[in-house]
């Protein structure tokens, strides 16, 4: 046996990952990481008796690429005699109707298939093959996002899926790292797949892997990783003391209120990751600042923090996304738009030397806006920028911090440029792209009101 499955098997010993006559199910993408889980867990198998299976998730990103990844693996599974599970899904729609990065959509949809192929099976746990290099990855990108120590603690040699508590994620590969691996499969002649876009960098987990972490070892810290390791032991240490104290307060019966910001933070963590909220530190800030107050945070679920600290969540009935929508010619100098009880009155000025603000009344930049534009309601994924702000922001998410009601937000209009990007929500601010500048040479008037 290798040293580095002896490696291996140390580690899922020592860490209790997987104990004998256990069934597994090895996450497989087709490339060096996965083919090697794979090899190694099939090389132990024999003598503690494990049961694999591989599953593979076709991401559908990469045309004919991906569905050679997917044959490759199944390939592999027979020549090992392991069963193997195959999925797909149109990350880049799911991307769009969630209003997440490719990224994003593409690990929720690939744990969803790899949590249901594990319950389907009978199977209670999940190899992955996240290695050493993968965890100070994540550190960065988390960092990076603004998370707290409980996101930068990172990847764990064991928890439970995102996506179905009673399933198991293992990560036997976490003391060695992608130079490791690499090696093993060379000198073992294990075969797998490169995916090209793992050089790309216009995705951010890239960016870090191919120019954040090499500048940082070249130009200020050659030994990155064990620094880095060391503090992520540090955060872990200190998140597990923030962890005691939230349960010794709950049990000395101190009102919620009086608790330290850092115990209240994190009793609501704990609470939205058991409803499978995202739990990003707006939204925890908001609750916690707001007692009392109901915020809805999907299109069908609000939550709402009572004074005893407790996150009360409330189903909303489901309301159906309205596909109504007019096209509307802004060639001529002035015109009358009647849209679903809603009434809009424009005309195209010379740029006024003082803007005052008037109720029902917008000024946008008649250029940008273009001459054919499209009234609509609200739909899934909406993405726009209010002046002011550097950056697109998720619509629903503008309504939550506004306040908007869920009824009203669904009946609300919504103005699209001739480029389809949004200028205007009705009773909200204007897009930033479309205000009034020094270049404007019209204003689009815009009054609107509703009936």
């Amino acid at each position: 046996m290798s040293t580095f499955v002896e490696k291996i098997a140390a580690a899922i010993s020592r860490h209790n990952l997987i104990r004998d006559g256990d069934s597994v199910l090895v996450a497989a993408s087709g490339g060096v990481d996965s083919m090697v889980l794979v090899r190694t867990l099939s090389i132990l198998a024999p003598k503690h008796h494990w049961k694999l299976a591989i599953a593979h998730f076709n991401h559908r990103l990469r045309g004919r690429s991906s569905d050679a990844d997917q044959r490759f693996v199944e390939r592999t599974a027979k020549a090992f005699g392991i069963g193997c599970y195959s999925g797909a899904g149109d990350v880049k729609q799911a991307a769009r109707d969630s209003g997440t990065s490719i990224e994003m959509a593409a690990r929720r949809l690939r744990h969803e298939f790899l949590a249901s192929t594990a319950v389907n099976l009978g199977i209670k746990q999940i190899a992955l093959g996240h290695h050493a290099d993968d965890k100070i990855e994540l550190f960065f990108l988390r960092l990076l996002r603004g998370a707290g120590p409980e996101g930068l603690c990172g990847l764990k040699w064991s928890n439970a899926s995102p996506y179905d508590p009673k399933v198991r994620l293992l990560r036997p590969f976490l003391e060695v790292g992608r130079e490791a691996i690499t090696s093993f499969a060379k000198s073992e002649r294990i075969r797998f797949r490169e995916d090209a876009t793992n050089a790309h960098c216009e995705f951010l987990r890239n960016r870090v892997r191919h120019r954040l972490l090499p500048f940082i070892r070249s130009d200020l810290q050659p030994a990155l990783s064990p620094v880095i390791q060391q503090t992520i032991d540090i955060l872990e240490v200190e998140n597990d003391y923030v962890r005691q104290e939230v349960i010794r307060a709950k049990a000395g019966k101190i009102p919620f209120l009086k608790w330290h910001p850092a115990l209240q933070r994190r009793s609501i963590l704990e609470q939205l990751a058991a409803f499978g909220v995202e739990q990003g530190f707006e939204l925890v800030e908001r609750l916690r600042a707001n007692p009392g107050v109901s915020f809805s945070v999907g299109p069908d679920l609000s939550l709402c923090l009572d004074n005893t600290g407790t996150v009360r969540h409330r189903q909303v009935v489901a309301l159906e996304f309205d596909s109504g929508s007019v096209q509307v010619d802004l060639s001529d100098q002035a015109g009358v738009i009647v849209f679903d009880g809603l009434t809009v009155q424009w005309r195209k000025i010379p740029p006024p030397s003082r803007i005052g603000k008037v109720p029902g009344r917008e000024l946008f930049n008649s250029k940008k806006v273009g001459g054919q534009i499209t009234l609509r309601h609200w739909q899934p994924g909406d993405r726009f920028q209010p002046i002011g702000l550097a950056q697109t922001v998720k619509l629903q998410d503008i309504f939550v911090n506004n306040k908007v009601e869920m009824p009203l937000r669904r009946k609300l209009a919504v103005g699209v440029s001739s480029e389809g990007e949004i200028f205007w929500v009705e009773g909200q601010r204007i897009g930033e792209r479309f205000k009034l500048d020094k270049d404007t040479q019209y204003a689009l008037e815009w009054i609107w009101r509703r009936q």
